[in-house]
């Protein structure tokens, strides 16, 4: 399921990450989550042996005191993304700096479905510029968005066509208040109206060459959304 080497993402509520030298009093924040990450270095049946943690978005490491709570997550062979709560446990007896982090159990975990097929509604601001020389380019809004395509809003009037390729651009912003901007081409799959007797339409595309790079901050964000909206329906903010 993880095997050594494998990166390990540790979720921390901000109040937790204040008693920690990497967030300081005052720091402007772009969530109320602060994510690190880690590599793999052993895994007993009661462990993860954890290398220290880099804060994602200073790429600062610092100091866990025993008993600090995290959230965690990995992504798995099988590519789909396990998520649990757990707590540092103190230092690993090892040549390097290492911390124990707690393993409660394969069924402890909870698994998010595979990475690549994560859709989350969501509004993106975005820009269609088709290849047909005759359709005008014109910036609009995702209704939802995965790492191999996404939704769009069309609003009535703008016209657009039912088959054929275009440029995508769109703009996301991250958990940790990176912007990040996303070139693809994308191919129409479908068009379909939002509702009876509306004019404004959903144009369905599919993403057919994008840099894996660019994919990857893709499938992040939607990842980001829907952890957020997990934590949001078990009561964590």
């Amino acid at each position: 399921m993880i095997e050594i080497g494998d990166t390990l993402y540790l979720e921390m509520e901000v109040g937790e990450a204040l008693k920690t030298w990497n967030v300081k009093t005052g720091e402007k924040l772009a969530s109320s989550y602060v994510r690190f990450y880690a590599r793999l270095v052993d895994h007993t049946d009661e462990h993860f042996v954890i290398e220290q943690p880099t804060r994602e978005d200073t790429k600062e490491t610092g100091y866990f005191f025993e008993g600090t709570g995290v959230r965690a997550w990995f992504i798995g062979k099988d590519q789909a993304v396990y998520t649990f709560d757990t707590e540092i446990q103190g230092k690993a007896n090892t040549s390097v700096q290492a911390l124990l982090l707690h393993d409660p159990g394969r069924k402890k975990y909870a698994r998010i479905q595979r990475r690549n097929y994560v859709r989350v509604f969501t509004e993106v601001n975005a820009a269609l510029h088709p290849l047909a020389q005759e359709a005008e380019p014109f910036a609009t809004k995702t209704i939802d968005l995965s790492g191999g395509g996404a939704a769009l809003y069309i609003p009535p009037k703008q016209p657009v066509a039912t088959e054929g390729e275009m440029i995508l651009w769109l703009v996301i912003h991250m958990e940790n208040g990176q912007v990040e901007y996303i070139r693809a081409v994308a191919r129409i799959v479908r068009v379909t109206p939002l509702g009876e007797g509306r004019e404004d339409r959903k144009l369905s595309v599919k993403f057919i060459d994008i840099s894996s790079k660019k994919q990857e901050r893709v499938i992040e964000y939607c990842l980001e959304k829907q952890m957020a909206s997990k934590r949001v329906k078990s009561g964590r903010r």
